[in-house]
């Protein structure tokens, strides 16, 4: 039971791990593309 609770606390600990790089990944990508919208209303107005 003990060595269960422990391999499932770090999968969680790999899992949030994992899902932060993933969200900053796609921050940094959606930053992009808000970038580049921005840009983009900017030379129209």
């Amino acid at each position: 039971m003990r060595k269960k609770k422990v391999r499932k606390r770090r999968e969680v600990k790999n899992k949030k791990e994992r899902s932060k790089k993933e969200r900053g990944e796609e921050e940094s990508e959606e930053y992009r593309e808000m970038q580049f919208h921005k840009k983009m209303l900017a030379a129209h107005s």
